[in-house]
């Protein structure tokens, strides 16, 4: 039985139809720009105006992935996704520029994303533990290095006017080769940070559990690999097709996709939902400290601080002490010690 192609009927924003395939592009790039500033704006909310360094790195990588966003929504309106036979030379001139010129802020965006989740881990081990914050200091490092070395390989002798051609490989050599290279190097950067946050976590005096949600919360970076896997993949492709804007929208709708979850996952740790483990049926954390100077500690602890679950988490690594559950209210103020105070407050309550 022979398949026949049915077009949609009714007025539709774009349709699929086996000439035009940017339905695909919009569809995964305007998703990726909601849920992302969805996110966004819930960080702001949890946040309420207690803003730090990660959160304006964060910032940044919005501004360019906006940067590449608008570039798209320009190689769309040129006919990007549609077959090169319906375009004229001028729109596949256009689409090509636009597609090429979107490549480096998308690739700044991802590689401020990886550096906002490394100084948010840097703040929660705060400055006391020098050997973790300058590890953190290093990985930042690693994160630009890898987004400047990302730019100048898909970048460097490339025609950006050879993005849509069908002879494009004669334009910029071994380019399936430097998309590989680039996905390799992301995918060993974002393992990494989860192997910091799983090895920091774990010299703590914490339950496992506790240790546990802690991690997984940063462990959400784990499936931008996937994306990235899935953009290289469909994109060496359609490297290979002899209808480069036709076949280009499926790989584009993978980076947005990839983009888009990025900004994400670079927010769920932040989310004080997600560490209900920490607080739940009215349980709560007080510390109780041992060793010499703790009646000295006792006479400091007068200003009541509501603590979040990584805020415990930072009181730990300050005065390594031991977590006691008491059967408090959700919600209650406990008393915090010299060392909490200097401790980094993630989620506290303004005034």
């Amino acid at each position: 039985m022979s398949s026949q192609f049915v077009l949609p009927q009714g007025n539709r924003f774009a349709t699929v139809t086996p000439d035009d395939h940017s339905a695909w592009i919009w569809l995964a790039t305007l998703l990726a720009l909601a849920h992302s500033l969805c996110f966004l704006a819930f960080r702001a909310l949890v946040k309420r105006g207690r803003f730090v360094i990660d959160d304006g790195i964060l910032v940044a990588g919005y501004v360019f992935a906006f940067g590449h966003w608008i570039a798209t929504f320009v190689a769309l309106r040129s006919g990007l996704g549609k077959s090169s036979r319906l375009l004229t030379k001028a729109q596949e001139h256009s689409a090509s520029e636009a597609v090429f010129a979107g490549r480096t802020p998308f690739i700044i965006a991802l590689c401020l994303a990886k550096c906002s989740v490394v100084m948010l881990i840097r703040r929660v081990f705060t400055r006391d533990m020098k050997k973790i914050w300058w590890t953190c200091n290093i990985a930042v490092g690693i994160g630009v290095a890898w987004g400047l070395l990302a730019i100048i390989t898909i970048s460097a002798g490339c025609s950006p006017d050879g993005v849509l051609e069908k002879d494009r490989l004669t334009k910029c050599s071994n380019y399936a080769t430097r998309w590989k290279l680039i996905f390799i190097l992301d995918a060993i950067s974002e393992l990494g940070i989860v192997v910091l946050i799983f090895c920091f976590v774990l010299s703590l005096q914490m339950h496992i559990s506790n240790k546990l949600a802690v991690t997984s919360a940063f462990a959400f970076r784990l499936p931008t690999i996937i994306f990235s896997a899935l953009f290289v993949k469909t994109y060496i492709s359609h490297l290979r097709n002899p209808d480069p804007s036709l076949s280009l929208a499926i790989p584009l709708a993978w980076q947005e996709s990839l983009l888009g979850y990025s900004l994400i996952s670079a927010t769920i740790p932040c989310l004080k939902s997600f560490m209900k483990n920490f607080q739940t049926g009215g349980v709560g954390f007080t510390q109780t400290t041992y060793g010499p100077g703790t009646e000295n500690l006792s006479s400091s602890r007068n200003a009541p601080v509501e603590v979040h679950p990584l805020e415990r988490l930072a009181s730990s690594v300050h005065s390594r002490t031991n977590l006691r559950i008491e059967g408090i209210e959700t919600g209650s103020r406990i008393s915090s010690s010299a060392a909490e105070e200097r401790s980094l407050d993630i989620f506290r309550s303004p005034g």
